[in-house]
């Protein structure tokens, strides 16, 4: 899910789903870069749930040409030297 916190006052959104869904039992995980999620959701998440910025795992999530070492896969799935 993606979104800016607009239409949160108004009931909509997803900060809005999320509350719901907190209400309703389910544990919360946000998942976001920080210097784009809204920061009222970044703050509701941190103390109901979790925050976790993609920043600190951007090694892990972000593959540059020519930087990583990770192989090209073919078509058929299997690593290609």
């Amino acid at each position: 899910m993606t979104g800016d916190g607009a239409g949160y006052l108004n009931g909509v959104g997803f900060h809005a789903d999320l509350e719901r869904m907190h209400k309703k039992g389910w544990g919360i995980e946000v998942l976001s870069w920080e210097v784009c999620c809204n920061s009222r959701m970044q703050e509701w998440a941190e103390t109901v749930g979790v925050f976790v910025k993609l920043e600190d795992y951007m090694d892990q999530i972000v593959f540059e040409q020519s930087v990583t070492n990770v192989p090209k896969i073919n078509l058929k799935g299997r690593p290609t030297v």
